[in-house]
């Protein structure tokens, strides 16, 4: 599990080249701009999709048979029939995945799996908690919630350079603790085209982090550095080595091409409405279980509930029972009201209670959610 700052760096486009593939990039993400506005009026339909897309893909899969998928023709049979998970209960299956069994939660055979904290009453003595990360997974949901928080960025800010040069991915820290090692995965298994425009080709072995910092701080040097992916804290960490190493303070001085912070992880609404100092700024909610929210504005403390991504949702109120039948569908949420998230993943959590934190929405149309602390 990743509890210390690593740096790796991802170069998106070549400077050279630096206008063609913004340009290439504002161009082909107007489709999806245009896919986003859907969100508004069309919630109950998309998520609807989402859940008979997962039931069908997943059928024949060990889970599948043994909740006769294939017999659930509505969202009352999903709700009468499949229990409510945490993490101890998929344990058992995860062995079997782990083992190499294939179709045990999702088709085929799971190669990625994620370390992750255990939760409230969960804890049980020296035991590691794990979730599954399928290659779906990855391209669906967390890559495209990736290529979704480019597509906003560029639409409020046509005139970046975003693609001009490098991104600093600089991982998570100890307060960031249940993004678990999701970064490594997603840095090792980039799509080819974005694995193309990576610096360095390769993730660097512990002993070379002092040799990619100054690398990074070479490319800072050069004027090749446009954006940085991690959290505020992570962020003010390099920002600190790379003040010492330059004898410079603020982040315009070391390189004045850095435009935006990507924030990966637990973004609280203080934290998206101050955004960080010498950068624009965007939030995501993004944790090992899936891609979840992304701050659709500048500035604002709501995240934008990604619902067509591979993920179907549910919410309990947090004051009430963990049982099934207190699980409600999206369109029946309440604003104001506090719940604990149940999702659906392409990844094989079926009805699998979040150990993140509480979710409270504030907009209906689009859906849109802050994060709370109890």
């Amino acid at each position: 599990m990743e509890k210390c700052i690593t740096f790796e760096a991802n170069i998106q486009a070549p400077c050279v080249m630096s206008d063609f593939f913004t340009d290439i990039a504002q161009l082909s993400f107007k489709t999806r701009l245009e896919e986003l506005k859907d969100y508004a009026f069309a919630s109950y339909n998309i998520q609807n999709e989402q859940m008979f897309n997962l039931l069908n893909e997943a059928q024949a899969c060990f889970y599948g048979r043994k909740y006769n998928f294939r017999s659930i023709f509505s969202y009352q049979d999903f709700r009468e029939r499949l229990p409510i998970l945490q993490n101890s209960d998929i344990q058992p299956y995860l062995r079997k995945m782990t083992a190499g069994k294939p179709n045990i939660l999702w088709p085929g055979v799971c190669k990625h799996f994620v370390e992750v904290p255990q939760s409230g009453g969960q804890k049980s003595g020296n035991s590691k908690y794990y979730l599954p990360v399928s290659d779906r997974m990855l391209s669906e949901n967390f890559f495209q919630g990736i290529n979704d928080c480019y597509a906003l960025y560029l639409r409020d800010y046509p005139e970046s350079r975003l693609f001009s040069a490098f991104s600093v991915w600089l991982g998570t820290d100890s307060k960031e603790e249940n993004l678990g090692n999701i970064t490594s995965v997603l840095r090792k298994n980039m799509p080819f085209i974005m694995s193309l425009l990576t610096f360095p080709n390769e993730l660097p072995e512990e002993s070379a982090d002092e040799q990619l910092t100054e690398k990074i701080f070479k490319k800072c040097q050069q004027d090749k550095i446009s954006n940085f992916h991690g959290t505020p804290s992570s962020f003010r960490s390099f920002l600190d080595e790379a003040s010492a190493f330059f004898d410079k303070k603020s982040i315009r001085e070391i390189c004045p091409s850095a435009e935006v912070l990507f924030h990966r992880g637990i973004p609280l609404s203080a934290q998206m409405e101050q955004g960080v100092e010498g950068l624009n700024y965007q939030a995501s909610y993004c944790s090992p279980e899936g891609f979840f929210g992304i701050q659709e504005r500048p500035g604002e403390a709501a995240l934008l509930l990604m619902i067509d991504i591979s993920i179907f949702y549910e919410f309990i109120p947090v004051d009430v029972a963990l049982e099934p039948e207190n699980a409600i569908p999206l369109e029946e949420v309440v604003l104001g009201k506090d719940y604990r998230m149940i999702i659906t993943t392409c990844s094989g959590l079926w009805r699998y209670c979040s150990g993140g934190p509480a979710v409270r929405f504030v907009s209906e149309k689009p859906y849109k959610f802050i994060l709370c602390n109890n």
